[in-house]
């Protein structure tokens, strides 16, 4: 989600979830939490390939064990990201 604020953020998820479920942002809203910036996934995770990184949720020895299994991705230009983490669902070749 591209947003200019971590509130900002949390506000827009839950306007999509809202939209999905048929209810209001309020009703939603709570559900909303762990969120954290690209920014700091990048920093903090550990794939070679940034854009790898967002996508990370498991570590184990200094590798990666678990990766995102059913991305949202609300950007603009999805395109991008939606193939790093295609990849990452081929697995390795």
């Amino acid at each position: 989600m591209e947003a200019s604020s971590h509130e900002s953020a949390v506000k827009k998820i839950a306007g999509v979830i809202a939209l999905i479920e048929f209810r209001k942002a309020e009703d939603v809203i709570e559900r909303i939490y762990n969120l954290t910036s690209a920014e700091e996934l990048i920093a903090e995770n550990i794939s070679e390939e940034p854009a790898k990184r967002l996508f990370e949720t498991g570590w184990s020895g200094g590798k990666v064990t678990c990766w995102v299994r059913a991305p949202l991705v609300l950007t603009p230009k999805q395109g991008p990201l939606l193939a790093v983490w295609a990849r990452i669902m081929e697995g390795p070749k």
